[in-house]
């Protein structure tokens, strides 16, 4: 787990709502349980458990340690906190019927890059921006949501289980994982009954399968229902603590845009959307929107780039296809896509900041030294 230390001369522990519940002093030591939505991180100082505003600590990512195993008898629910061998590990939340067991993370895509430059010296820098942008509206690596009728969600991109009797995309990571390094597969899900079963693979399709545990493949609603269990979603969230694993996510999440950027479009004939949409910026909206609403890409994109005055994109700026993505963003918003315009605006702070270019030909996938 993370830690971490008070580096103002004083910091406000809070509660939930935000009222002080006790003072940390510069160079106290926190355990770091969450990262919360509102900049501010849930800490155990002490043994006192609180919030502190994030700007106030210095995470100590060097010193990370993965948490200790766990049986079901280790753990334990006291009221909407669920507890493990080393404390606070999750909290109790509900949506629209379903519910169970939810943490937010910790540790962000440009944390853990940050933090493992080296793993990264192969894959191009331009994919580590697309992803760091993206994500941001997903999740960090050790979320985890067991609320909703997904069952199960972990990582950066919660690939779920499956809603109903259908299959889903944690199958494809744990996939992913096995073939990446069985050993830690089979440390944190194959030795205790978990194995996968995944369909064949479609071109142009994200890779789907159902989880197997104890032999029996999860398909009904009332199997997949035990993933919701504190046991599995702690195993998932501590198997979160992993560099193997958390690299894992990253590998896949980026091998997500293959599935959409070099496939054939049917109008014109002969191109893909790589040979439309070939800035950081670009890719990374379409990314974000192959996520939440898959089926939508490349209608979406084609229907911006039908109805733009210049149809060679060979003849095209920079500003041509930022002119073809404010087309395509607007005809994205105008969909069941959820919170468009926000996630949009999130990726779009990437380029204020510099952190994403949205110049003509700044997406590359081959080469680099790393972020």
């Amino acid at each position: 787990m993370l830690t971490g230390k008070i580096k103002t001369a004083t910091a406000k522990l809070e509660n939930l709502k935000g009222n002080a519940i006790g003072t940390l002093k510069k160079n106290d030591l926190v355990k770091i349980l969450e990262r919360r939505p509102d900049s501010r991180l849930r800490v155990d100082a002490a043994s006192k458990q609180g919030f502190v505003k994030t700007a106030s600590i210095d995470i100590d990512f060097v010193g990370e340690t993965i948490p200790l195993e766990a049986k079901a008898s280790d753990l334990r629910r006291v009221g909407n906190d669920y507890i493990g061998p080393e404390g606070w590990f999750a909290v109790h939340a509900k949506y629209k019927g379903d519910e169970g067991p939810k943490n937010s993370g910790v540790m962000t895509v440009s944390d853990f890059v940050a933090a493992n430059p080296k793993k990264f010296a192969n894959v191009p820098p331009s994919q580590v921006r697309v992803l760091k942008a993206s994500s941001a509206n997903e999740g960090n690596l050790e979320a985890i949501n067991a609320y909703d009728n997904a069952f199960l969600s972990p990582g950066i991109l919660q690939w779920t289980v499956g809603t109903n009797t259908g299959e889903g995309e944690l199958a494809g990571l744990l996939d992913r994982l096995k073939t990446l390094d069985a050993a830690t597969f089979n440390l944190y899900f194959g030795q205790d009954g978990l194995d996968i079963e995944m369909k064949p693979a479609s071109p142009g399709a994200v890779r789907t399968g159902f989880l197997v545990l104890g032999g029996k493949k999860l398909v009904q609603p009332s199997d997949k229902n035990k993933m919701r269990q504190p046991l599995w979603v702690y195993r998932f969230w501590r198997a979160a603590h992993d560099n193997t694993y958390r690299l894992c996510q990253l590998l896949h999440a980026v091998g997500r845009i293959d599935v959409f950027y070099t496939r054939p479009l049917p109008k014109p004939p002969g191109l893909t959307l790589k040979d439309f949409i070939t800035s950081e910026y670009g890719v990374a909206l379409l990314l974000d929107q192959h996520v939440n609403r898959p089926g939508h890409v490349p209608k979406t994109v084609l229907t911006a780039i039908n109805g733009y005055k210049e149809k060679d994109p060979k003849t095209w700026t920079s500003d041509d296809e930022r002119a073809v993505i404010k087309a395509y963003l607007k005809a994205r918003a105008a969909t069941n896509m959820t919170d468009s315009d926000k996630r949009a605006a999130s990726i779009a702070k990437s380029v204020a900041t510099g952190d994403l270019s949205d110049e003509r030909g700044s997406y590359g996938t081959t080469g680099g030294t790393g972020p």
